[in-house]
C-alpha cells in the first residue's frame, strides 16, 4: 500500500482505510501521465514529498475532491464506490484541505496582498486630481483569476506595469496642470446650412441631403457627410452637446446617434443615441470626454427604405421618399469646468494663488497664461503634500512616511524649480508608489480605514469620499449598523454602477461581447446599436434586483426584461418608444425572463456563425450553478461549425458523444445547453437554423430591403432529458428545472460576489461562512440587496 502525505505537512497521511480506498479507485488512472495526475511512480504520491502546502498540489487534489462529490468519479464502469465509503473519503480529504488552508491565513491572511487593478487606478487618479482623461488603455491588460480581474492571484508586478504606470501617471498630471489661458466655455451653436461642404453639396448634381429651410434632412451616416468642420476642440475634457432635430419622412421613430471620431485613429466611438419622433422638433444632450484632435457628427440609424430598389445613392436628396433626420442644429459647451485653471490645479497644488501673467509665454508646447504665487514655498509644499498623501494613500500617514516625498519637493526647490514643477515631481513619486499601488490591509480583522477602503473599492471601484473617510476616522465603521448604512449610502449614489458594469462583464461574460463578431451574411440585422443595447440589458437587470431588493431567482425567470425600443423589436414584443433601458413586462407566452434568454448572454456563448449546446451549457453549469467543467482531452478535436445546413448541431454531437472519453462529461452539459438552440447567435428567437448554402430564401425585408444573404434551413429541436431524467422541451422548461436547484445557484451567486468583493476565490475554508449567509437569507426568498449586506457583514469581507 502506498502511502499519501497530504495532510498540513509531511508527516501526516490518510488513515490507512482511506488509503487504500486510494489504492482500489484512484492509482490504476490518475498516474504521473494522466490528465489529472495525483501519484507517481515512487512510494509518494508525489515524487517531491510535497503536500497540500504546495498550491499546485493543493489545485489537483480539490479536483478530485469536487470530482468524487459529484458522482463523476471513480467512473461507474471502473469501480464500485460505496456512499459511505465516498462520505468518509470526502470529509477527510475536506478537512486537511481545510486545515491546511486555515494554517496558511493565520499567518498571511485569507486575500494576499493586492495592487489597484488598472480601473482603479484610472478612477482613484481620476478621483484625486478631478480629470476626466482616460488612464486604462495607457496600462497593461489584466489577466483574470477565478474569472475576475479584482482577484490578488492575478494582480502582477513587471516592468512593464512601472513602466506604464509613469506614463499614465504623466499623461495624467499634464492633464491637471493647465496653466493655459482660459478658453471659451460658452455655449456654441452650429447649423449644417451654415457648412462649406454642405452648401456645395446642395447645389451638386446629386444631393444627399435636403434643405427645409429651417434644419437639413440627412440620409446618411456617412461621417464625411454629417461631420461639422466648423465645430473644434482647443482643450481636451468633458463637453454638453446639444442636439435638435426631428425625424423626417417618417410615421414612426428614427434613431439619432451622436458619434466622436479621430481622424488620426481611424476609429469613431458613438457616445449618445435616442428615438427622434416625427413632426415636432425635439432636443437631446449628451455629456462626453472630447479629446482636441476629435470631430463629432450625428448619425441617423434603422432608417427604412422607400421600396427595396431606392436608397439616397441612387436617387437625389430632393426625390427620396425614404425616411431621414432634419437637424435644426448642434450646440457644444465646454470644457465644463467651473472655474479657470480647474479645480485639477488646486488639487495638486494645494491652495495657492493662481494669477494671470502679463504676458502668456510657450513651454514644452504648451501656452501657458498663469502661475502660481506662493510666499512659502517649503511650507506650503508640506501642507499640502500632507493633505495630497492621505487622501492618495487612503490613510493616515505619519511624517517618517512623508519625508521621501517631502524631501523631493524641497530639492527642487532649493535647485531653483518653481513652485509648480517642485509639487509635480513629489505628487508624480506618490502616485507610483506602493503606499498609493497597493491596498493596505493589516494581517486580521480589517481597521477602520481598511474596511472603508474595501467597500468603497467593492461599491465605487475608487476611493473613499470624505464622508466615509470620516466616519473611519471616528472609528465607528466597524460597527455593524454603521457600517450598514454607510453601504447603503454608497449603493444610492450612481458610482455603484461601476461594481454592477464590472460584476456582470465579469461574472457572465458580458465583457466578452466583441470577441467575436457575427456573420454579416447570415445575422445581417446585428448592428452596434443592438450591441449596445444587449449590454445595457443584462447590467441594468441586474442594478434593478440590486435597487429594488428582488429576489434572486429572477435571475433564472422574470416576467420582465431590462429593454429598449430596439430590444422589443429584437425581442418580438409589443411596440415601444425610446431607446433608453428600462423595466417592460413580458406576455405570457414570451420565451424571454431572466438571464439565459439576454441577447448578450447568448451571443457570448455563440461563435458569430453558429450556436453550440456545449458551450451554452458549460456556461450554465458554470456560471449558474458553480459546476466547474473539465477541460476535453487534448486528443479529441473541436466541432467545426456547418454553416450549409447539411448537419445540424443536435446531428454533429450524437456522433461526438460516440467516443468514450467525451460521453460522461457530455451527459451532463449538454442538456444544459440544447434547450437554448431555440436562439441564434445574436439572441433572436428561430425555429429554424440559418444556412449559406442550403434551404429556402426568407419573406423578409430588412428596413424596407430583401434579404438575399442567408436561406432557412432544417428546423430546430430544443428537447432533451437532464442527467436526472427529467424531460426538457425548450427554455422554459429548463428554466423550471433550473428554479428547483434555487439554493445551488444562490450559493454560487454568493461566492461569485464575494470573490469580487473581496479580490481572493472561495475556497474550502470559507464554504462555512458562505453556507451561514445562504442559510440566513434563504427564508427572505435570496433578496439581492440582502444578500450584498451579509457579504459586506460577514467574517470574509471584515477581515484581510
Amino acid at each position: 500500500m502506498l502511502a499519501y502525505g497530504i495532510g498540513v505537512n509531511a508527516q501526516e497521511t490518510l488513515p490507512r482505510p482511506l488509503a487504500e480506498l486510494l489504492d482500489e479507485h484512484c492509482v490504476e488512472c490518475h498516474d504521473s501521465g494522466s490528465d489529472l495526475p495525483l501519484f507517481s511512480q515512487t512510494s509518494h504520491w508525489d515524487s517531491t514529498g510535497a503536500t497540500l502546502a504546495d498550491v499546485s498540489v493543493q489545485a489537483r487534489w480539490l479536483k478530485a475532491l469536487e470530482r468524487v462529490e459529484r458522482a463523476q468519479m471513480p467512473p461507474a464502469d471502473s469501480s464500485t464506490l460505496g456512499e459511505r465509503e465516498r462520505a468518509d473519503f470526502v470529509r477527510a480529504l475536506e478537512t486537511s484541505i481545510i486545515e491546511q488552508q486555515n494554517a496558511y491565513r493565520s499567518l498571511n491572511g485569507r486575500t494576499p496582498q493586492r495592487r489597484l487593478t488598472r480601473g482603479e487606478f484610472e478612477r482613484t487618479v481620476q478621483d484625486l486630481l478631478a480629470i476626466s482623461l482616460p488612464l486604462q488603455p495607457l496600462l497593461p491588460e489584466e489577466s483574470r483569476e477565478g474569472g475576475y480581474d479584482r482577484v490578488a492571484r492575478g494582480l502582477r508586478f513587471s516592468p512593464l506595469h512601472v513602466d506604464q504606470w509613469l506614463v499614465a501617471v504623466d499623461a495624467a498630471l499634464d492633464e491637471a496642470l493647465q496653466f493655459g489661458p482660459r478658453p471659451n466655455t460658452d455655449p456654441q451653436r452650429f447649423t449644417y446650412r451654415d457648412e462649406r461642404g454642405i452648401r456645395s453639396n446642395l447645389t451638386s448634381d446629386h444631393p444627399v441631403v435636403r434643405d427645409l429651410g429651417d434644419s437639413v434632412a440627412i440620409f446618411t451616416d456617412a461621417a464625411y457627410i454629417t461631420r461639422l468642420h466648423a465645430m473644434h476642440f482647443e482643450v481636451p475634457g468633458m463637453y454638453r452637446f446639444r442636439i435638435r432635430a426631428k425625424a423626417f419622412q417618417a410615421n414612426r421613430p428614427v434613431v439619432l446617434q451622436f458619434h466622436l471620431g479621430n481622424w488620426s485613429k481611424g476609429s469613431t466611438r458613438m457616445v449618445g443615441y435616442w428615438d427622434v419622433l416625427p413632426d415636432e422638433y425635439q432636443t437631446f444632450e449628451v455629456i462626453a470626454r472630447v479629446e482636441n484632435n476629435e470631430y463629432c457628427y450625428p448619425a441617423p440609424d434603422q432608417l427604412m427604405a422607400a421600396s427595396p430598389d431606392s436608397n439616397i445613392w441612387n436617387t437625389a436628396a430632393e426625390r427620396y421618399a425614404g425616411e431621414g433626420l432634419a437637424i435644426e442644429w448642434i450646440e457644444v459647451e465646454g470644457p465644463l469646468q467651473e472655474s479657470w485653471p480647474p479645480e485639477s490645479v488646486r488639487r495638486v497644488l494645494g491652495d495657492v494663488a493662481l494669477e494671470p501673467l502679463e504676458r502668456e509665454r510657450w513651454e514644452q508646447g504648451r501656452r501657458i497664461g498663469y502661475e502660481a504665487v506662493v510666499d512659502d514655498p517649503h511650507g506650503t509644499a508640506e501642507a499640502s503634500l500632507r493633505h495630497f498623501a492621505e487622501r492618495a494613500f487612503r490613510r493616515p500617514v505619519d511624517s517618517d512616511e512623508l519625508t521621501p516625498f517631502l524631501e523631493l519637493a524641497h530639492d527642487a526647490l532649493e535647485n531653483g524649480a518653481r513652485y509648480e514643477d517642485a509639487m509635480r515631481r513629489a505628487v508624480r513619486a506618490m502616485l507610483v508608489s506602493p503606499q498609493f499601488l497597493l491596498h493596505h490591509e493589516p494581517l486580521g480583522r480589517l481597521d477602520d480605514h481598511a474596511l472603508a477602503n474595501r467597500l468603497s473599492y467593492f461599491l465605487w471601484g475608487t476611493l473613499p469620499d470624505e464622508e466615509l473617510l470620516e466616519v473611519a476616522r471616528s472609528g465607528r465603521l466597524g460597527d455593524d449598523q454603521v457600517l450598514r448604512a454607510q453601504t447603503e449610502r454608497l449603493l444610492g449614489d450612481p458610482r455603484s454602477r461601476v461594481m454592477v458594469n464590472a460584476f456582470v462583464d465579469q461574472w457572465l461574460d458580458v465583457g466578452r461581447i466583441d470577441a467575436t463578431t457575427p456573420d454579416g451574411r447570415l445575422y445581417p440585422e446585428f448592428d452596434e446599436l443592438l450591441k449596445q443595447s444587449m449590454i445595457e440589458e443584462s447590467r441594468a437587470f441586474l442594478a434593478e434586483l440590486l435597487t429594488h431588493d428582488r429576489p434572486l431567482r429572477l435571475i433564472v425567470d422574470s416576467d420582465f426584461v431590462m429593454g429598449n425600443r430596439r430590444l422589443a423589436e429584437h425581442y418580438d414584443l409589443p411596440p415601444i418608444v425610446g431607446q433608453e433601458v428600462r423595466p417592460i413586462e413580458l406576455p405570457a407566452d414570451s420565451p424571454r425572463g431572466g438571464i439565459l434568454t439576454q441577447a448578450a448572454i447568448l451571443k457570448v456563448t455563440a461563435n458569430g456563425t453558429v450556436s453550440s449546446p456545449v458551450t451554452r451549457g458549460v456556461w450554465v453549469q458554470s456560471r449558474l450553478l458553480g459546476q466547474p467543467t473539465p477541460a476535453p482531452p487534448a486528443s479529441v478535436g473541436a466541432i467545426e461549425p456547418d454553416t450549409r445546413g447539411a448537419t445540424t448541431i443536435r446531428e454533429q454531437l450524437d456522433a461526438h458523444r460516440r467516443v468514450p472519453s467525451c460521453a460522461a462529461c457530455h451527459r451532463s452539459f449538454d442538456p444544459l445547453g440544447f434547450p437554448l438552440e431555440s436562439f441564434d447567435v445574436i439572441g433572436g428567437y428561430r425555429s429554424r437554423y440559418r444556412s449559406t448554402v442550403q434551404g429556402e430564401r426568407p419573406e423578409y425585408l430588412l428596413r424596407g430591403r430583401p434579404i438575399w444573404e442567408y436561406k432557412i434551413g432544417p428546423e430546430v429541436d430544443s428537447s432533451t432529458v437532464m442527467d436526472d431524467g427529467t424531460s426538457v422541451a425548450d427554455a422554459a422548461d429548463l428554466k423550471r428545472w433550473l428554479l428547483t436547484r434555487e439554493p445551488e445557484i444562490a450559493r454560487h451567486f454568493v461566492s461569485q460576489w464575494m470573490t469580487y468583493a473581496t479580490g481572493h476565490e472561495v475556497e474550502r475554508a470559507d464554504h462555512a461562512e458562505i453556507d451561514s449567509i445562504i442559510a440566513a437569507e434563504q427564508a427572505d426568498d435570496f433578496r439581492v440587496r440582502g444578500l450584498l449586506h451579509a457579504i459586506v457583514q460577514s467574517r470574509l469581507f471584515r477581515e484581510k
